[in-house]
């Protein structure tokens, strides 16, 4: 069999659609046995070496043996013995039965039985039938050329050049023009094995469709189709699509209501999830490509990501998502996911917003950009860019640089604020537990009483600030290095110096669980119910370039 030029992406149906092709032409070689629109001008041929007369349970019938040949309309019938029934007008061959059609293409058994009156054909033991490329093998195989409808039982194989498809029983019907493969469905090719419940093929449309579970590996273990729902592939277009389906890809696997496979690689729409094991990260959305040669999965449409940490979680929505595979390791994996625009982070304890997003697995840290902000209780925490590392499935530390601000209210509607040119927000138990401030700290920080009542406000310039924080916020400030500031009495606090420069309390910009997790899988209403022969994929958006 001819093979894809691309072997890069083999198309995994393709060598379903040849086989079956090919195969499909023999079956209908099979409609010209014995056929004529009146019966009785039917003239059947014989001769044998030895021919003699003998009756048979009462039926009166013509011996042949040695050299049987039967001449039909449309073929020719070879055997070492027979039996001719006149009066049923029924053919019982035994031994090196060879049927020839009249076009060339052969057919041999070790029984036939070949009724004219019905025009069904049996043939029994080794059966193999022979066209072109193709070699079909079976031990019990029926044709009814008057109905046009013809089925083998207890097991058939198909070999077409590297390609053997097997099933345990299997059908034609040469009015709907459909056949049907049955139980135990398998198809080995150089690139790909399938499995499936049920195989229909129309010839006319040329499109092959899968029944029940249906399970489709590449003989390079890099990827496993599986579907219970089954799916259908065109062999005009080679584009196959399979309903509620899941392709595994090294350790990332791509789910989706309907997912499509072309040359390029694989597409999938609604309640669609990318999920990686090994990373306990899931993204989901209402739409999904993987390109294989580029090694890039994405998704987009109510983009979700999901991970696990130690003993929390973290979410994080955008509208689009790129895990990208690192093609300088030996095994194939995603070290890298892209989010963006209009990124949201949710976590019981820390709550942000960034324009874009890029997890590195390598290092395991989160980096942002574009205007990242976020939240921890009542704490605020802003800079140009920032990054968080993971440690342990944990919140290790996260660095902001360039224009690092930390600001939390009081109970009294005071705003205790520090800056400085970066700064370092570290946890403990995936909360943040203090903040360290360098280069050009300053800070302003309201000193209450005990009953709640405020004694004064201090600010202050220095080279590093330790802020510590508690769940009501900024709980205290310890400066060092060249401290400059003043303390003022309630009375005699300035307006104007209640405020740092670049100070903006956001907090009405903090998202919610329910903003952020309302994303992702089942949460758009267009996409409960699917059918096969959907439009086009909409495009994804735009590709953007994220610096690390």
């Amino acid at each position: 069999m001819k093979q894809h030029a691309n072997k890069q992406s083999p198309s995994i149906p393709y060598a379903v659609s040849r086989s079956i092709t090919t195969w499909f032409l023999v079956l209908l070689l099979l409609g010209g046995y014995a056929r004529a629109d009146n019966q009785d001008d039917i003239q059947v041929k014989y001769g044998a070496d030895h021919l003699e007369n003998a009756t048979i349970n009462g039926e009166p019938c013509q011996k042949l043996r040695g050299n049987v040949v039967f001449n039909l309309e449309q073929l020719t019938i070879k055997a070492d013995s027979a039996l001719y029934y006149h009066k049923k007008r029924r053919i019982d061959a035994q031994g090196n039965i060879k049927i020839i059609h009249k076009d060339g293409s052969t057919m041999v058994a070790d029984r036939l039985i070949y009724e004219e009156e019905t025009q069904l054909a049996q043939l029994r033991g080794h059966v193999i039938l022979k066209s072109e490329e193709t070699i079909f093998y079976a031990d019990h195989f029926h044709y009814n050329t008057k109905t046009k409808q013809g089925h083998f039982v207890q097991g058939g194989r198909l070999v077409e050049g590297d390609n053997v498809l097997t099933s345990e029983a299997g059908s034609y019907n040469d009015v709907d023009k459909i056949a049907v493969f049955q139980q135990h469905v398998k198809l080995v090719s150089p690139d790909y094995t399938v499995q499936c419940d049920k195989m229909h093929y129309n010839t006319v449309t040329k499109i092959a469709k899968f029944k029940g579970r249906t399970k489709i590996t590449s003989n390079d273990g890099k990827q496993t189709l599986t579907t219970d729902k089954g799916g259908e592939y065109n062999t005009n277009n080679q584009q196959s699509t399979f309903v509620q389906s899941q392709v595994a890809i090294k350790q990332y696997t791509l789910y989706g209501s309907v997912l499509k496979k072309d040359k390029k690689g694989y597409t999938a729409t609604g309640q669609v999830r990318l999920v990686d094991k090994k990373e306990d990260i899931i993204i989901e959305g209402d739409h999904g490509k993987y390109q294989e040669e580029q090694g890039i999965a994405k998704v987009w449409g109510n983009g979700l990501m999901t991970k696990l940490l130690e003993e929390d979680t973290l979410y994080v929505s955008a509208d689009t998502f790129e895990a990208i595979e690192d093609k300088a390791t030996e095994e194939s994996r995603f070290n890298t996911v892209k989010a963006y625009p209009n990124v949201k982070i949710y976590k019981d304890d820390l709550q942000g917003k960034a324009d874009s997003l890029v997890y590195q697995e390598a290092d395991s840290t989160l980096y942002f950009y574009g205007d990242p902000i976020f939240w921890s209780n009542k704490t605020q925490l802003t800079a140009d860019s920032a990054h968080l590392l993971l440690q342990e499935r944990a919140f290790d530390a996260m660095h902001m640089d360039t224009n690092a601000f930390v600001v939390s209210e009081d109970d009294l509607g005071n705003f205790n604020q520090i800056q400085g040119r970066s700064m370092v927000a570290h946890f403990k138990e995936n909360k943040v537990d203090h903040v360290e401030i360098d280069g050009n700290a300053e800070s302003i920080y309201f000193l209450m009483e005990k009953k709640g009542q405020l004694q004064g406000m201090n600010r202050m310039r220095c080279a590093h600030i330790h802020v510590l924080i508690k769940e009501n916020g900024i709980a205290a400030i310890n400066t060092q290095k060249k401290v400059v500031g003043a303390f003022y009495p309630p009375s005699l606090i300035p307006e104007d110096l209640k405020r740092l420069d670049n100070f903006s309390w956001r907090m009405d910009e903090c998202p919610t669980k329910q903003e952020v997790v309302a994303h992702g899988y089942g949460t758009h209403p267009g996409y409960k119910a699917f059918k096969l022969h959907l439009q086009a994929t909409p495009s994804s958006p735009n590709d953007r370039t994220l610096k690390k």
